[in-house]
């Protein structure tokens, strides 16, 4: 089974893939979790590219490009692998991201988007897609908020390593530091985020077999009862 989780800023896709996660292996199931960009060490090395830096660094169709690149190199070396062994997947992000963010609220065109994608996913589509809803405007002020909490962790990490000469402890401080600086697309302008929830409802409405458009301001946990609800295992 290959799951993915979408929606805007600050949604809770993170958490959520964390909680079903736990909750499959509770049941015996295999569980791989990654994420987009990103989930191998190649693509996270174009993720830093990516979410990183001044919010117009790259066009939308050079956006696609990146993007497809990883994922590219995410499929062929740790999703196909892990669903051909039979593991469930969990991505938190794939290729409704890339249509909402580049297409619905870029300039990339809908059959550049298609010609590409499609020459990247072949047929590894989700079997499940949980769209996570609410205001752009709350969604901003999470992350943000979030980055905040991770920057002010990664100091107190920084001046821990220098204390006591711990390396995990300045590593730990490093790995913060760098997820806190990935605001690029935190920065677009709030028109742009209104428009990606636009996007992520229209595709749910597209693609009403696999995608299921839930309210992400509820509590966590009963989010995820909701979701686990949702779940055939």
């Amino acid at each position: 089974m290959f799951i993915t989780f979408e929606g805007g800023e600050g949604t809770g896709k993170s958490t959520q893939v964390r909680l079903l996660a736990d909750r499959l292996m509770r049941h015996g199931k295999r569980v791989v979790t990654t994420r987009e960009p990103g989930g191998t060490e190649d693509a996270e090395a174009v993720r830093k590219l990516f979410v990183s830096g001044d919010p117009n660094r790259w066009t939308s169709d050079e956006e696609l490009l990146l993007i497809s690149a990883a994922r590219s190199n995410h499929l062929r070396t740790l999703i196909r692998p892990a669903l051909e062994r039979g593991d469930t997947v969990i991505c938190d992000r794939f290729l409704d991201s890339t249509f909402v963010y580049q297409v619905h609220a870029g300039t990339t065109s809908p059959a550049f988007f298609e010609a590409v994608s499609q020459n990247t996913i072949g047929n590894t589509w989700p079997t499940k897609t949980f769209i996570l809803d609410m205001d752009p405007i709350e969604g901003i002020l999470r992350s943000r908020n979030r980055m905040a909490r991770m920057k002010i962790a990664s100091e107190q990490y920084f001046a821990e390593g220098i204390e006591t000469q711990s390396d995990e402890s300045i590593e730990s401080g490093i790995l913060l530091s760098n997820a806190s600086s990935e605001d690029r697309f935190e920065r677009k302008d709030i028109e742009v985020h209104k428009k990606m929830r636009e996007g992520f409802i229209q595709v749910a409405h597209n693609f009403p077999q696999r995608c299921v458009l839930i309210d992400a301001l509820v509590p966590p946990d009963i989010l995820a009862d909701q979701i686990w609800q949702l779940i055939n295992v």
